[in-house]
């Protein structure tokens, strides 16, 4: 069936849509995010006057990353909780969960956070400098800024992430590192990416026994 979003709420503006484990589509424009049922689509995230980057279900819910803010809409009684940044209003990309309670967070300029749900409270992670695997040296600033367009896996105490940029010149092709970040350690590893195509959206894959790191990119498969 094919649904004209110009004749409804949600107009034609939409930047991510995703299924959720229910069935449900959700369905992120702008400063909304839309439930569709099959028949109706209803906004769930009225309370939230800034623009909402990027929506994601983790657990019971889905979470949504903002300026200035993460929030939570549960998927039982579809109540929306807010969480406020408490420096500022940045830009919040919510990465992924480490655990039941705690998932991982990058605030634009303010690198790597860990936040409580339990709590509500945001721990920033160690800085500093990242190990380059292939030659063993610390030649590299741990990132403070990424683009939204990336996925983080949390598995075996590590999360890992691409550095990307949007529409990247010629020289920032040559910037893109694969990070990552012991979470027990509390340091920081990266590899130096091999490809010069990444133009925006990037996917990858953990294999359950940690030997592969899979990745895929426009115009590089």
């Amino acid at each position: 069936e094919r649904i004209n979003l110009r004749d409804q709420p949600v107009g034609t503006g939409v930047q991510q849509i995703i299924e959720d484990k229910y069935g449900y589509v959700w369905l992120l424009n702008k400063k909304q995010v839309y439930r569709y049922d099959g028949y109706n689509f209803y906004d769930l995230a009225k309370k939230i006057k800034t623009q909402i980057h990027y929506i994601q279900e983790i657990g019971d819910g889905i979470w949504l990353s903002a300026n200035g803010c993460i929030a939570y809409i549960n998927h039982q009684n579809l109540e929306l909780s807010i969480y406020p940044w408490e420096d500022g209003d940045l830009t919040i990309s919510v990465l992924g969960e480490k655990s039941p309670t705690e998932l991982w967070i990058f605030a634009e300029g303010k690198g790597l956070h860990l936040f409580d749900i339990t709590s509500k409270r945001y721990q920033k992670m160690p800085n500093g400098k990242a190990t380059n695997v292939l030659n063993g040296k610390k030649d590299c600033d741990a990132p403070t800024s990424l683009s939204h367009n990336l996925k983080v896996i949390s598995e075996y105490n590590q999360a890992w992430f691409l550095e990307v940029k949007n529409w990247p010149t010629e020289a920032q092709k040559k910037e893109k590192r694969l990070f990552c970040f012991d979470t027990k350690k509390g340091e920081w590893t990266y590899y130096p990416v091999l490809f010069d195509e990444i133009i925006s959206y990037i996917d990858m894959y953990l294999e359950p026994n940690l030997q592969y790191l899979w990745l895929s990119a426009w115009n590089t498969g």
